[in-house]
């Protein structure tokens, strides 16, 4: 028991501070964090940085969030020499190590690459080779401890470096990785300057052809007598680089080799579990004979010729290759044993205690091999080929499953060696284990965005049903087309009131505003001197009256109907919203009416629309079902010219007829004689009357011949059907978006028609 007062610089273990009282004890526990907090502030060139103490079994590592390391207690019993190490290496990733955002890498670049199994074992052994040498170079007092830990690690040839947390995950495989092999290896050759005699020959071909480019990383760090940003990202970059382009293609093959003996290692398991099955199915057989039940014998029987088929490749093994399998696995559970042993007599044996450690769970818990181990190292020649071979013989489908089964397994053996080394990084990104429940964790935050979405959508639909439930006829055709109400309205305002849009005229002698581009032409052409200047455009007057006569006999029932009167929902409105422009130089009136053998007046021109024209037009569906729904052009005419009459424009007054089928037979001759015969008398009034007819572009031949025949001053086919989304890529319009156009060019153009 030593004497209270004792300082930490005198103390070679740890556990020989267990028996002093409390308070002394603590004292020293603090001091002893303090120097090696100290350490690592110094070599990080951080003294913000500060030192906490994890969960045994966690690892020791820098956390570049909180910026801090956290040390694994046991790093901290068993060997103070070893801990300073530890909180110099660590400090070292603080100074040197850039993380991959600063490197440039993306983060799905990131994700990418350190997701491959082997990937961030390779990055990480040999940024320690990079981490020692600078650590040595800028701290020489520290070099002594850093080859003390290398001697140990090192002592025994082809020792791969690690805990005995992974040397039990690699007894519980039966074989080491060979990636894990390679990447000793590199920290042996920094170490020592050489490689292990005997070792795997597929490991030495590996390191062979990259040791100069391991070597290369290991030796690009930046100038120890400066901290240079700059230039440690650049070094840090280079290394990264160094080994993703050069080491990372060789290590990648030592993984696939990897996986497939893990596939194999599996293949076996599933034999050993069928084997036990059988077993257990010739149990029950037998009690069935016993029992004499038929039923169940027959049952039995099929079950276990299935399992006898599918273990035939195994029992086709010789005899002396399943002799010699079984004797190495057995060896191998006995090491197993073992280790289990050593490791309950280290958890028992006293250590003393580590006070101010954080409270909280153990970074991942350890993950448990199933199955036996596959020593396949330690198999002869013979056997292993046999082995391999039966593994190629399996169906594509079951060495797919077992290869995905391989890669889970270790990748849990990566995390594992990665978490138990003492140069773990979190400035790393995360482990295989923790990628793969972030994606699952993901994968059903999306499910139930998915989710939410549809419910969403579901209830919005059920809320838009029963709105329209509760909507008028003409409500439901008007909530389809309402946007194109303001668009058509903004486009006839434009043309009514230009000056709000920057309405100019060029070509006069004299103005505020010069015409650019003709005074550049004047020197050539001296007519353009008497046009140099721009004026606004002086406000003329627009006085138009719009009077649609709408058919809706029976031939007009169904889409053409709907398509009509949604496209009379635009325009009627648009042009009842321009009548708010109304003033001295703007006079716009519309007026409507539907026909079929009766005349029904929708809308006069001294009224604006109001809710009793919303009703009208909603009722042309049920117009079109009248039984007398014929076509009396004749009346509707007349009546529109007779009320158009009374309240004439003067820049232009429009009868548009919209309809799909000639006169009634009976009338035809009365409308020949009244748009023939008063067509002089329209000139002269700017009446122009015209048929839009309700078909297709080849109508076209037949509505000239109808224009013609009836005396109408102008004719245009306009589709009252929906075009296909092919025919709209062609350029077909639909009913709606024609009407407007034409609408905009009779204001636009009243003397083209």
């Amino acid at each position: 028991m030593r004497e209270s007062g004792e300082s930490f610089y005198n103390i070679k273990d740890i556990s020989e501070i267990e028996n002093l009282p409390e308070d002394e004890r603590e004292r020293i526990i603090q001091e002893y964090l303090q120097t090696l907090e100290l350490i690592a502030q110094r070599v990080g060139g951080d003294f913000g940085m500060k030192v906490k103490v994890g969960m045994p079994g966690g690892g020791s590592f820098f956390d570049p969030e909180s910026v801090s390391i956290t040390f694994d207690p046991l790093h901290l019993i068993e060997d103070i020499e070893e801990a300073k190490f530890v909180a110099g290496h660590e400090g070292a990733h603080r100074a040197i190590t850039p993380n991959p955002k600063e490197i440039g890498l993306s983060a799905e670049k990131t994700r990418e690459l350190y997701s491959q199994l082997g990937f961030p074992y390779m990055q990480n052994v040999i940024e320690d080779g990079a981490i020692n040498s600078w650590l040595m170079k800028r701290f020489p007092g520290l070099e002594e401890h850093t080859k003390k830990v290398y001697d140990k690690q090192f002592e025994k040839e082809n020792a791969v470096l690690s805990t005995p947390e992974v040397q039990e995950f690699a007894a519980r495989l039966g074989y080491w990785p060979k990636f894990a092999h390679f990447g000793s290896e590199v920290l042996r050759d920094w170490h020592e300057g050489k490689f292990s005699e005997n070792i795997d020959p597929d490991v030495n071909k590996a390191l062979k052809r990259t040791i100069d480019y391991a070597r290369k990383s290991i030796q690009t760090i930046p100038d120890p007598e400066k901290m240079d940003k700059r230039e440690i990202v650049q070094t840090g970059k280079k290394r990264f680089d160094t080994n993703t382009d050069y080491v990372w293609p060789e290590v990648k093959k030592l993984v696939q080799m990897d996986l497939e003996t893990e596939a194999q290692r599996q293949m076996l398991n599933e034999f050993d579990d069928k084997q036990k099955e059988l077993e257990q199915k010739e149990q029950e057989m037998q009690q069935a004979q016993e029992q004499g039940n038929q039923q169940k014998q027959e049952e039995f029987q099929k079950e276990i010729d299935n399992l006898k088929k599918e273990l035939d490749p195994f029992e086709s093994l010789p005899e002396d290759v399943k002799k010699e399998l079984e004797e190495k696995i057995d060896q191998a559970l006995k090491e197993i044993e073992e280790l289990e042993k050593k490791k309950q007599e280290a958890t028992e044996k006293p250590q003393g205690e580590i006070s101010g450690q954080e409270t909280g769970e153990q970074e991942g818990e350890e993950k448990e091999v199933e199955g036996k181990p596959f020593p396949k190292d330690k198999l002869s020649e013979k056997a292993q080929k046999l082995i391999e071979k039966m593994f190629e013989k399996l169906a594509r489908k079951k060495k797919q499953e077992l290869l995905e089964n391989a890669q889970k397994e270790l990748e849990a053996f990566e995390d594992e060696i990665n978490k138990q080394m003492q140069s773990k990084l979190k400035v790393n990104p995360e482990s295989h284990t923790e990628q793969e429940e972030r994606e699952k964790q993901e994968e059903e935050h999306q499910q139930q965005v998915k989710e939410q979405e549809q419910e969403k959508q579901r209830i919005e639909k059920q809320l838009e049903e029963e709105r329209k439930k509760s909507m008028t006829g003409y409500e439901r055709a008007r909530s389809e087309v309402v946007g194109s109400i303001d668009d058509f309205y903004y486009h006839l305002r434009r043309i009514f009131k230009p000056e709000e849009y920057g309405g100019e005229e060029a070509g006069f002698q004299s103005g505020q505003k010069l015409d650019i581009t003709r005074a550049m032409q004047a020197n050539k052409d001296i007519q353009q001197k008497h046009k140099l200047f721009i004026r606004e455009t002086a406000p003329e007057k627009k006085s138009y009256r719009f009077w649609s006569l709408l058919d809706v006999s029976g031939s007009m029932a169904g889409e053409k109907q709907q398509e009509t009167e949604k496209g009379f929902i635009i325009a009627g409105e648009a042009l009842d919203r321009t009548e708010d422009l109304n003033s001295d130089t703007i006079d716009i009136k519309q007026g409507i009416t539907a026909f079929h053998g009766r005349i029904f007046p929708y809308k006069g021109l001294d009224e604006r629309f109001t809710k009793k024209t919303e009703d009208n037009l909603s009722s042309m569906e049920k117009r079109v079902q009248d039984r007398d729904a014929n076509t009396n052009t004749y009346e509707a005419t007349v009546f529109a010219l007779e009320n158009l009459k009374q309240n004439l424009g003067e820049t232009g007054n429009f009868v548009l007829t919209f309809s799909d089928g000639e006169p009634n037979p009976d009338v035809r001759d009365e409308l020949t004689e009244l748009l023939k015969e008063g067509k002089e008398e329209r000139r002269k009034q700017k009446i122009k009357v015209g048929l839009i007819w309700l078909g297709e572009s080849e109508d076209q031949e037949q509505l000239d011949g109808l224009v013609k025949e009836y005396g109408y001053d102008f004719g245009l086919v306009m589709s009252a059907v929906k075009p296909t989304e092919e025919e709209k890529a062609r350029g077909k319009k639909d009913f709606s978006t024609a009407l407007a156009e034409l609408m905009e060019d009779l204001v636009e153009n009243p003397d083209k028609y």
